[in-house]
């Protein structure tokens, strides 16, 4: 049994070594497609964070500008750490090659720059899709059993402000 498995050991460091070189060219990628943006990517976060919200007053707008980057740049470095180890365990080395070799050229970063727009926006989508699901999913799942608390997408809606 350990003559079988101690030929498993060069395959084992080959792995190692390959994740190594994958590890490296993800964070290429991510520097090519997420990081050059940050600043840009949070600005637009807090204006859209701040049109978002009715009656905001001038001191109240101040603080999220002098705050909120702060904040969400811990969220970001964790979430961009995931994406990293996310390519690197999902692409083999000739995918990420070919991905980092694209977006470095001016018209790789172009099109990330569009694409984290797109991610953006689809993001609020999916929050938006998931709070109206989730109401409409309660309210019919509340007709059919006894739920404590407000049981109407309109109930549920008022509850939460």
């Amino acid at each position: 049994m350990a003559a079988v498995l101690g030929g498993f050991a060069p395959y084992a460091m080959a792995q190692d070594a390959d994740i190594e070189v994958r590890a490296a060219l993800a964070e290429r990628l991510i520097d090519a497609t997420a990081r050059d943006g940050l600043d840009k990517m949070m600005d637009d976060v807090i204006t859209r964070q701040q049109d978002a919200i009715p009656n905001l007053t001038e001191e109240q707008r101040a603080w999220n500008v002098a705050n909120v980057p702060t904040i969400m740049e811990r969220h970001l470095i964790v979430m961009i750490d995931d994406m990293e180890r996310r390519y690197a365990e999902t692409f083999t080395t000739a995918e990420l090659r070919a991905l980092v070799g694209f977006y470095e050229t001016p018209e790789g970063r172009v099109i990330a720059a569009k694409q984290n727009d797109v991610g953006a926006h689809l993001g609020e989508g999916l929050i938006a899709f998931m709070q109206a699901y989730f109401a409409d999913y309660r309210a019919k799942y509340c007709a059919a059993f006894d739920c404590p608390g407000p049981t109407s997408a309109s109930e549920m809606g008022k509850s939460a402000h």
